[in-house]
């Protein structure tokens, strides 16, 4: 039953978030750019969920990287995005302790490092693995920070200060042992051999470019004059292969959950 809290996550992100009617957020520029080859400011400082000041560099730990970007106190989809790679990672028989680390990097300057620790705790409680409380490392940064790290790996957003929500693209930047990035994972379906396979290859720095993805964490419905999560857009633009992909990763999740 641990792992049943992330699917909770789902039932705000299945819903209609209020908002006035009017015209849409500027979302120009919104989206991944793929920097395949670009090399993260190693040298920037972040706080990690204890509150220490951390280059990023010493939270890589020369190990192959999955970093996502995102916020803490989204209850959209950065929830399900981390519990669903948090599942493939247990699956696919790697070790945090040995074998790679996963970042999490808030793009949100007003979340602390108590929204990290929370955030951890509950990943952790729900996802065990040897190694979680050294290898996944859950940061927090401020604006300075943020921009270099996001425009290094191609991460745009966008803030709707009336909203207080932030629209920003899902996805997974795969980094090899030197801060490189070496290649990206969009979407949903994640599977331990695709987990494992990306890891592997950043190990032995090879690179793969990903098809392109347009899924965000939330969209604006102009029928309705309110912004709805991507969970909506998706089921309107995506196939019926692509729905029942996405299906099929809460129906695996929701299942281990329950065992």
């Amino acid at each position: 039953m641990k792992r049943i809290a992330p699917l909770l996550t789902l039932l705000p992100a299945l819903a209609l978030a209020p908002a006035k009617a009017g015209a849409p957020p500027d979302l120009t520029g919104a989206g991944y750019t793929q920097r395949i080859g670009a090399r993260l400011p190693l040298d920037i400082v972040l706080q990690d969920e204890t509150g220490h000041g951390v280059k990023l560099a010493e939270t890589l730990d020369r190990r192959p990287v999955v970093l996502l970007l995102g916020y803490f106190r989204c209850r959209k989809l950065c929830s399900v995005l981390r519990a669903e790679t948090l599942e493939a990672l247990l699956a696919s028989g790697l070790s945090a302790e040995r074998d790679y680390r996963f970042v999490v990097v808030s793009v949100d300057p007003s979340e602390t490092s108590a929204d990290a620790a929370a955030a951890k705790a509950r990943d952790i409680e729900n996802f065990p693995a040897a190694g979680a409380s050294s290898g996944w490392r859950y940061l927090t940064a401020g604006n300075s920070e943020i921009a270099q790290l996001s425009r290094t790996v191609g991460f745009d957003y966008a803030f709707n200060a009336e909203q207080k929500t932030i629209l920003h693209p899902i996805g997974r930047v795969l980094l090899d042992r030197e801060g490189v990035v070496s290649g990206y994972l969009f979407g949903f379906g994640l599977d331990a051999a695709t987990i494992r396979e990306a890891i592997e290859r950043a190990r032995d720095r090879k690179t793969t470019r990903a098809s392109p993805a347009s899924l965000f964490c939330f969209d604006y419905d102009p029928e309705t004059g309110r912004y709805s999560v991507a969970v909506l857009r998706l089921l309107r633009l995506l196939s019926v292969a692509g729905v029942l992909v996405f299906a099929g990763t809460l129906y695996k999740v929701l299942r281990r959950s329950l065992a």
